[in-house]
């Protein structure tokens, strides 16, 4: 009778995985996300709010120091770098992440291809030629893009100095994508778990939803298999990421941001499967930095924790 039990137990169980593989196969995505790649997506999002360097006639982002993201209208698309500032937006971080994915997929390969149908069906975008013609905007936005990062290697820093993707179209969507030597401190066996909701939002008015998506989704992967009593992510680092300066806080209030940040964390909660809470000081401006984020999302908790 015990023996009928355990084996019951284990079918069940077996069952119960079979079920959650399909469910995460359904509901995500693979993409490989650390700190870098995270950089990249910052210096993308403000880039386009920087001055137009007077000599050079480019856009620099400065991350830090030594590090840095720049664009000049190298591509024959645009004839100058305010054509280039003005095509900037949150659809080409959407863009980079999914290649991203395409390349994790293709084992790490150099090359590989971009399928235009593909990427449509991900955004839930309709093939049209104003969609054929965004695409191609966003890749040539893209090959404008140089970076100049840090990345550490085992106990040692190398510098990155490298454009960010080169690519050509091979035929009527299709394209041939390359990245730059930045791709080789990134592990195609590494990836982390993305929810498809990510490609549905709208690089207009959400892209406040895709940095924090990509920001908690790398989170959950480096904290979930933690023993921690909560996962949290701190004001300062949260405003730091969307460039929302402490003077901006300031003129706006502490209640404007956090009614702006609280309709984005509802959306998230049904789109991304998210449980948030929020702590609500605000007597300072300090206070207001040291607040933090509280996440849950149980698909990627039970994905990460350890076996």
């Amino acid at each position: 009778m015990i023996v009928m039990e355990n084996k019951t137990l284990e079918i069940v169980k077996r069952d119960n995985l079979v079920e959650f593989k399909e469910k995460i196969e359904e509901l995500y995505f693979r993409v490989p996300i650390n700190d870098i790649i995270m950089k990249i997506v910052e210096g993308l999002h403000k880039i386009k709010n920087c001055e137009i360097e007077e000599y050079s006639h480019e856009l620099k982002y400065e991350l830090t120091v030594e590090e840095r993201i720049r664009a000049e209208p190298i591509d024959c698309r645009f004839s100058t770098i305010e054509e280039l500032r003005s095509a900037i937006s949150s659809s080409q971080i959407q863009l980079f992440i999914y290649l991203l994915s395409v390349w994790q997929e293709n084992g790490g390969a150099n090359e590989f291809f971009l399928e235009a149908k593909d990427y449509f069906s991900k955004r839930g975008i309709a093939v049209r030629k104003a969609s054929k013609d965004r695409l191609e905007r966003d890749l040539a936005v893209l090959s404008t893009v140089s970076i100049q990062l840090q990345a550490k290697n085992k106990k040692q820093v190398e510098y990155i100095d490298s454009q960010l993707i080169d690519y050509e179209k091979i035929s009527q969507g299709f394209y041939k994508i390359c990245f730059g030597s930045w791709i080789e401190h990134i592990s195609y066996g590494t990836f982390t778990l993305l929810h498809k909701n990510f490609f549905k939002y709208h690089p207009g008015h959400d892209s406040v939803a895709i940095l924090l998506s990509l920001k908690l989704s790398q989170l959950a992967k480096l904290q979930f298999p933690k023993p921690l009593t909560s996962y949290s992510l701190k004001f300062h680092t949260l405003f730091t990421l969307i460039g929302i300066s402490e003077c901006q806080i300031r003129k706006q209030g502490y209640k404007y941001y956090f009614y702006k940040l609280e309709s984005v964390f509802q959306r998230m909660q049904v789109e991304m499967g998210f449980s948030i809470k929020i702590e609500r000081q605000e007597g300072s401006l300090t206070m207001f930095m040291q607040n933090k984020l509280y996440y849950e999302q149980s698909d990627l908790k039970q994905f990460y924790k350890k076996k």
